[in-house]
């Protein structure tokens, strides 16, 4: 096996499953609470506000999937729960 030439060479490897898994479920987690807590909003405080949160959230999500791009998949959770709740209103 050839030794890395500085210490600070990158060693690429494959994912695993866990590794997998820690990003899926951070991911369905937010799909879920985003698609409850969305709808309460809706009922409590009208489609307006639920839709200024939800834009809110969007790009909030971006920003940190934009700082730690394993993060991406809770971007696309929230944007899942966002449809979600158009499809059921």
């Amino acid at each position: 096996m050839r030794r890395p030439t500085s210490r600070y060479q990158y060693v690429r490897r494959e994912p695993t499953v866990g590794d997998y898994v820690a990003m899926i479920v951070p991911a369905l987690l937010v799909t879920a609470l985003g698609y409850l807590g969305l709808l309460l909003l809706i009922g409590a405080a009208g489609p307006g506000v639920s839709a200024v949160v939800w834009v809110c959230g969007f790009l909030l999500l971006s920003g940190v999937a934009h700082a730690q791009p394993t993060l991406l998949l809770l971007r696309w959770g929230w944007l899942v729960a966002g449809g979600l709740v158009v499809l059921t209103v």
